[in-house]
């Protein structure tokens, strides 16, 4: 590991009775100075019309071996107090600092939910990475609650790579086929 540095700013700025705008920049550099990673974005939650959640996120990053600028545009709609939907949408485009390689990234994730008991998702995913043999990943997930066991089964195929959740990333290998995963809760 590396001896590095860094900072971060954000700030967060309410918008009347009905979002929140968070603005946030931060670096990291090794002990010589060095950049290593940098990072800006601006995210935009909007609650109008009330049964509504809207949230636009535009991003840079930038490491040794890459540039993206991401989009991520949400919309989610309440459709009574157990009962949702959500349409998600993420785009990325990556160029490779070494090569010059450039290509993009999107993901499109429709979600219907029951809370608390479970979430059915349609989740697709395509490239123009020049390099990827496949184009085109399609899946269906379903999310379900009994009692303390949390059970996630999905079908279809999953893009290999970095994959990252609540601010923890894994490494995952590309996938076809039928997972299921079970959790309990002590």
């Amino acid at each position: 590991m590396q001896n590095e540095k860094g900072w971060l700013f954000e700030t967060n700025i309410p918008l009347k009775d009905f979002g929140m705008a968070t603005l946030n920049y931060n670096r990291t550099n090794n002990q010589v100075g060095e950049k290593l990673f940098e990072e800006s974005y601006g995210q935009f939650e909007f609650f109008y019309p009330a049964d509504w959640d809207w949230v636009f996120v535009t991003g840079h990053e930038q490491d040794r071996e890459a540039r993206y600028m991401n989009f991520v545009f949400s919309a989610g709609y309440n459709i009574d107090f157990v009962n949702s939907l959500k349409f998600i949408y993420e785009h990325q485009h990556v160029k490779i600092s070494l090569t010059d390689r450039q290509f993009y990234s999107q993901i499109y994730h429709l979600e219907y939910s029951r809370s608390p008991y479970f979430t059915l998702s349609l989740i697709a995913e395509k490239t123009t990475e020049q390099y990827s043999e496949r184009k085109l990943w399609t899946g269906i997930q379903g999310d379900i609650v009994f009692g303390r066991y949390d059970i996630s089964i999905f079908g279809g195929t999953r893009r290999g790579g970095k994959m990252c959740a609540g601010g923890v990333c894994v490494y995952k290998p590309e996938f076809e086929g039928l997972e299921a995963i079970i959790q309990i809760r002590l």
